[in-house]
């Protein structure tokens, strides 16, 4: 987990771990698009990007893990 929010450094983790599922928020998602074309040149285009509004959350907001699984196993 990063302390703040880079976009370059997360595009070179999601590269190096290989990564297949993240949460952003809108803002982050645009940071990385808005970054140069040379930088993001580098790195593989995501086979797919789904934006999901609604997930179940508790009553203090929080997401509901066994929800969240189920979701990301269907994908």
């Amino acid at each position: 987990m990063m302390k703040t929010f880079d976009a370059g450094r997360t595009l070179q983790i999601i590269g190096r771990y290989r990564i297949t599922h993240a949460q952003f928020v809108p803002t982050m998602f645009v940071r990385m698009l808005k970054l140069p074309g040379e930088l993001r040149a580098g790195f593989k285009a995501p086979r797919s990007v789904q934006f999901v509004n609604d997930l179940s959350r508790t009553e203090t907001g929080k997401l509901v893990k066994a929800d969240l699984k189920k979701y990301v196993s269907t994908v």
